[in-house]
């Protein structure tokens, strides 16, 4: 039986300080099919208003249009032969390029390197995505996928991002996700990660090398919906009440802060309901954390302030997760780091929101002064990914890269996961002896209980002492 983990980044945690709470799920074994059968299903969504035929690189040699298809047979070359594949395009209307096949019939027919780039045509993501998602949710394949292509803000249609994002979640609920690629200056990197929220994204500029860049993109994106266990599921966390939740987070495969509301769970804990997305098998597992902060006071004894459940769905049903229960060792005057890498990831996401608010709001005469500055307190806390990005940003400027170009690659860049959740889980040397021996020694930073203990009374949230 699948079960949810938990792991905690420091033990005993500091007081009056924030700490990182990484949940995930156990390894799930892969979803079963029949021998023949598809094993993913995947609808690639193509922007064909007249700005795709604008060149994709400074050189000119190559259309947006044209990268795009070369993007397809990118993918089809990374997709195994069985799976299912079809193509629709979208200006003011709607329509198939290729109706649903195979990915070796597509590759093998050679039919896309015949269509022509758009002559005229305005942009409807809304319809687009729709015929996709009514497309896939014919399907019986437990990955499935609309992967869209486009280079422009919508301006037919629904073309708010709230509206869009709400039509991309209601696919979700029925385990039918979106990528996004935004494709040159004119794409709005905001409304493609609010469509992708369950998804991967990526941004290729106008400048030359785009064929590299997107076979990078279209590579990892075809890597996500491969080895699939459970086509979706959610997590349910109860935090203890003593302990704040300051904020939650996805960190793997894509990262970004996550609007998920905090309610009431049981005995007056913090609850946090979080939707899983696609599980795959092994590392390519979701991953959240929780940043937590823990109350301004010592206490020396064992403090259980996590528990997590939830349900995942695979082709044989919907399984329960098994509880998971998180407990530390109490609240130090200085706390010891054992995953130090959990907090980096959230530092990494908070700051880059912080910058890209700043980036979005300002003169583009003042954004080479804005990236300098966020790459010297990426630096400062260790955070040479993200500084990096930084630095990529501010040589795109001085090479003349429109601004929003710029802006879309570093925050396609920076949102994507480039640790792997073992990686984060992977614990630093212990090397003080005298924290070690004043450890239970039956304790783990990950703890899991099968089921609930006999005789052991639990006081709800709220009575004179801090027990669960």
């Amino acid at each position: 039986m699948p079960a949810a983990e938990i792991s905690i980044d420091r033990d005993p945690v500091g007081a009056g300080e924030e700490f990182a709470v990484a949940i995930h799920t156990s390894p799930v074994a892969p979803a079963r099919r029949a021998e023949r059968g598809p094993a993913a299903s995947y609808a690639i969504v193509l922007d064909a208003s007249q700005s795709m035929s604008w060149p994709a690189e400074k050189s000119g040699g190559t259309s947006r249009w044209e990268l795009a298809l070369n993007a397809i047979g990118e993918l089809l070359r990374n997709l195994p032969d069985r799976d299912e594949i079809q193509v629709v395009a979208f200006s003011d209307r709607t329509w198939p390029i290729a109706d649903t096949t195979t990915v070796a019939e597509l590759r093998d027919s050679g039919r896309l390197e015949r269509e022509r780039a758009p002559e005229y045509g305005v942009t409807n993501i809304e319809a687009g995505l729709l015929l996709a998602y009514d497309r896939l949710g014919r399907s019986r394949a437990t990955s499935r996928r609309a992967i869209l292509f486009s280079d422009g803000e919508p301006n037919h249609g629904a073309t708010a991002p709230q509206a869009l994002a709400a039509i991309a979640a209601k696919a979700a609920d029925r385990d039918i996700y979106t990528d996004a690629v935004g494709m040159g200056k004119d794409a709005n990197f905001e409304l493609l990660q609010a469509i992708s929220a369950l998804g991967g994204n990526g941004h290729v500029a106008s400048r030359d090398g785009s064929e590299a860049v997107i076979k990078e993109i279209v590579g990892r994106l075809a890597r996500q919906g491969q080895n699939l266990a459970a086509a979706g599921g959610e997590l349910v966390v109860d935090v203890h009440p003593l302990f704040p939740i300051t904020g939650v987070y996805r960190v793997n495969p894509a990262r970004m802060r996550l609007d998920a509301p905090v309610t009431a769970g049981t005995d007056g804990a913090q609850r946090v309901t979080i939707p899983l997305g696609a599980v795959g098998t092994g590392d390519d597992r979701p991953m959240y954390v929780l940043r937590l902060r823990a109350p301004n006071k010592v206490i020396k004894r064992h403090l259980p302030i996590v528990k997590a459940t939830g349900t995942v769905r695979t082709g044989t049903g919907t399984l329960p997760l098994d509880e998971a229960n998180g407990a530390i060792g109490g609240i130090a005057d200085v706390p010891v780091l054992n995953l130090e890498k959990l907090m980096d990831q959230v530092k990494t996401i908070d700051l880059e929101t912080e910058i890209a608010h700043k980036i979005r709001h300002a003169n583009p005469s003042v954004h080479a002064d804005i990236y300098a500055e966020a790459k010297h307190r990426a630096l400062q806390e260790g955070l040479g990914d993200l500084a990096g990005d930084y630095d990529i940003a501010l040589r795109g400027l001085q090479e003349g890269l429109d601004p929003n170009d710029v802006r879309n690659e570093q925050r396609s860049r920076s949102s994507t996961s480039r640790t792997s959740p073992n990686e984060m889980l992977r614990a630093r040397p212990k090397l003080d002896p005298t924290v070690l021996g004043q450890r239970h020694a039956d304790r783990r930073i990950v703890q899991r209980e099968e089921g609930t203990r006999s005789g052991s009374a639990r006081r709800p949230y709220g009575s004179e002492t801090e027990d669960w």
